[in-house]
């Protein structure tokens, strides 16, 4: 249950960090095209 419950905390922080990742690529594409 503790390596179940790890694994579901892990996969919650690669969420946050590929939203933040998307988040950062926007931003990235909107100041590229001078916005």
């Amino acid at each position: 249950m503790k390596g179940k419950k790890a694994t579901g905390d892990h996969m919650g922080q690669l969420v946050i960090v590929g939203a933040g990742l998307a988040g950062a690529e926007a931003a990235w594409q909107a100041a590229k095209r001078g916005v």
